[in-house]
């Protein structure tokens, strides 16, 4: 079929463009499994393929769909020194979180702003979120009601500060308030905050204090205890990090015991795990934490001239990593538990020490991340659900100022990207379900992957 203009594809149809450009082919909005779509240029006229979205039925969210782009020429992989891209002027940013697209993005700079990103960090804004706030951990999550429609939630802390939720995309924050018995919200040494898809289930994690958890998305609050206590479990908490549903939740704190603690009533209730290998207990200060989906995979490191450590039975047993010993920031892992990335900031006696770390494998092995420029300083890292989408930050907060990345790879952007060609070159895709397609075929390239 000759594309003359810019249009939505029809499933198994093969178009050609031969007119005046640029043209844009939409991919379907109801694609079955199997169906394919190709377009091939013949006159000298540049032309996209969009992947765009699926529309459900009456009164349901569309769903924003991606091209798998791996073996298509001019692919690249994603966190690779070829795929970053530079956002926003350099900041002192401390947090960085990710949706399980890669498409919404948060990032907070100390002290500062939250700046949202709602197509993938191109574009940010800040809101109506309270300015100047030590903002100090963030998380992001989605879910799809009962009715069909995506809900996005975003949960913000602040140090000595509030908790803030914003169902809108960042636009409106409102902060959380209570009357529930012995718990205090406000002003708090809020240290992190982890909740489950559909922003239900809700942990806030307080330096030298409680765990406070909610199980009806913030309307009523309580603090956590000891299994077998009444007593609010009081602790030097640095992070706090739950599995995919909320219910399994993994917290560590400064203590330096050789302790972390983990939860498997979705908050309410704690039980120790000794960090040991070989029978030696580590008496690190833990930092940082991230759990996979199923909760079973933990990785934790300390502040300071520390290891990372991994557990793959919630905190039973443990092994150490192949990464360097250093200064940690932050860490973060896909929902499967095979990737694993961490940062590492420069350390007081160790001007140069800072990296980025990545394993592609369980933690089995990492290696250093190529990144731009000549930054070391390196302070937050979030992934997207399939470890193609990476969100990585430098800097010191308070002090130094550092450059803030995206990286994309092996795919499109969700709803919002393309693959562009032009004269004689072509593109088949098929749609393979769970909102994604996949290159059947193609001709010419290179290929401009967005």
């Amino acid at each position: 079929m000759q594309l003359s203009a810019s249009a939505t594809a029809q499933p198994n149809t093969r178009y050609e463009v031969n007119a005046a450009g640029p043209i844009d082919l939409t991919l379907p909005t109801n694609p079955a499994v199997g169906d394919f779509v190709s377009l091939r240029g013949v006159s000298n006229t540049a032309w996209r393929i969009v992947p765009g979205q699926i529309t459900g039925a009456a009164g349901t969210s569309p769903v924003p769909t991606a091209v798998i782009t791996t073996n298509l020429s001019g692919n690249v992989a994603p966190a690779t020194a070829a795929s970053w891209t530079p956002r926003m002027p350099q900041r002192q940013w401390h947090w960085v979180a990710s949706d399980e697209d890669g498409s919404v993005l948060v990032a907070s700079d100390i002290p500062g702003n939250l700046y949202v990103s709602l197509d993938g960090g191109v574009t940010w804004n800040v809101g109506n979120s309270p300015p100047d706030q030590v903002w100090i951990s963030v998380a992001i999550r989605r879910s799809t009601n009962a009715s069909g429609v995506r809900q996005l939630t975003l949960l913000a802390v602040a140090f000595q500060g509030g908790m803030y939720r914003s169902t809108d995309g960042g636009v409106t924050w409102t902060q959380f308030t209570t009357t529930d018995p012995a718990v205090n919200l406000n002003n708090q040494d809020w240290e992190s905050v982890t909740m489950n898809p559909t922003g239900q289930i809700i942990a806030g994690a307080i330096l030298n204090g409680p765990i406070y958890h909610s199980a009806n998305g913030g309307a009523n609050w309580a603090a956590a205890t000891l299994e077998g206590s009444t007593t609010p479990l009081v602790r030097g908490w640095r992070g706090v990090a739950s599995s995919a549903d909320g219910s399994v939740m993994v917290a560590v704190g400064e203590e330096g015991d050789g302790q972390i603690f983990v939860s498997t009533t979705a908050g309410r209730t704690w039980t120790p795990r000794a960090v040991s290998i070989g029978g030696t207990t580590l008496f690190n200060g833990w930092y940082r934490v991230a759990v996979s989906g199923d909760g079973n995979t933990i990785a934790i490191a300390g502040r300071f001239n520390s290891g990372m450590y991994i557990s793959r039975d919630r905190g039973l047993t443990w092994s150490q990593a192949a990464t360097p010993v250093g200064d940690y920031t932050a860490i973060s892992m896909s929902p499967d538990g095979q990737v694993i990335g961490a940062t590492i900031t420069n350390g007081v006696n160790n001007p140069t020490t800072g990296s980025v770390q990545l394993s592609r494998d369980g933690g089995a092995t990492f290696a250093p991340v190529a990144m731009p420029g000549t930054q070391t300083n390196w302070r937050a890292i979030a992934m997207s659900a399939d470890a193609n989408k990476f969100i990585v930050a430098a800097g010191t907060f308070t002090q130094l100022a550092g450059q803030l990345y995206t990286s994309l790879g092996n795919r499109t952007s969700f709803g919002s990207g393309s693959i562009g060609g032009g004269q004689n070159d072509s593109v088949e895709v098929r749609y393979e379900g769970n909102a994604r397609y996949s290159v059947r075929t193609s001709a010419g390239g290179p290929f401009t992957i967005r």
